[in-house]
C-alpha cells in the first residue's frame, strides 16, 4: 500500500510474492522476530527500489512524520561502511533521533537488527526486530541462529532475483 507519500521511491512487490516474504519470515517467528522490512536497491533496473514490509502502519507513520529524517539507524548505516547494526548500539546525536527510536517503541519494535549486504549492483537492507522488550535479538540471531539467519536472507534475495526475472 503506497498512500501518497512523496518520498517513498520504491515499488511494492506483488501479492504473490509478499506472500512468498511472509513463508519466509515464518521461521524467524519461532526465533522472536517479529517485524521484517526488506529493500532491494537494484542499481541495474533503472534504479528502481523494492520493499516488503510486515508492518504498514508504521512504515506509514515514520514516512509521514518525516522520522526518516532523523533516524540513528538509517545515519549509521548509511554513512559508514557497518554492515550489521544491533539497535541497541546506535546512538543519538539530537533528541528528533531519540524521538525516532521511542517512535519504534510505541510500535510495539523495541530490539533489532539492521543488516545491510551488497551484491551484483544491488543493495540489500534486512531490517529485523522483536516485540519482546528484553529479548536482544541481534545477540541471538547473529551469535546463536546465524544459520536460520542467513538461510532467511538468502531466500529473500533468491525471490528478488525471480522475481526482478519477470518484471
Amino acid at each position: 500500500m503506497i498512500h501518497d507519500v512523496r518520498k517513498r521511491i520504491f515499488l511494492p512487490f506483488d501479492e504473490k510474492h509478499e506472500l512468498l516474504f511472509n513463508k519466509q519470515l515464518r521461521p524467524l517467528n519461532a526465533l522472536g522476530c517479529d517485524y521484517l522490512y526488506y529493500l532491494v536497491s537494484d542499481k541495474t533496473s533503472n534504479n528502481k527500489s523494492y520493499r516488503f514490509c510486515t508492518h504498514e502502519d508504521w512504515i506509514d507513520f515514520y514516512y509521514e512524520e518525516k522520522l526518516i529524517d532523523n533516524d540513528p539507524l538509517k545515519r549509521i548505516v548509511e554513512k559508514s561502511n557497518i554492515s550489521i547494526l544491533p539497535w541497541n548500539q546506535a546512538s543519538f546525536i539530537n533528541k528528533h533521533e531519540k524521538q525516532t527510536m521511542s517512535g519504534r517503541s510505541a510500535f510495539g519494535l523495541y530490539n533489532g537488527v539492521s543488516i545491510v549486504s551488497k551484491f551484483n549492483d544491488k543493495k540489500y537492507i534486512f531490517v529485523m526486530a522483536t516485540e519482546h522488550r528484553d529479548h536482544d535479538l541481534a545477540r541471538y540471531l547473529l551469535l546463536e541462529k546465524n544459520y536460520e539467519l542467513k538461510k532467511l536472507m538468502h531466500g529473500c534475495i533468491t525471490l528478488f532475483d525471480d522475481f526482478n526475472g519477470i518484471i
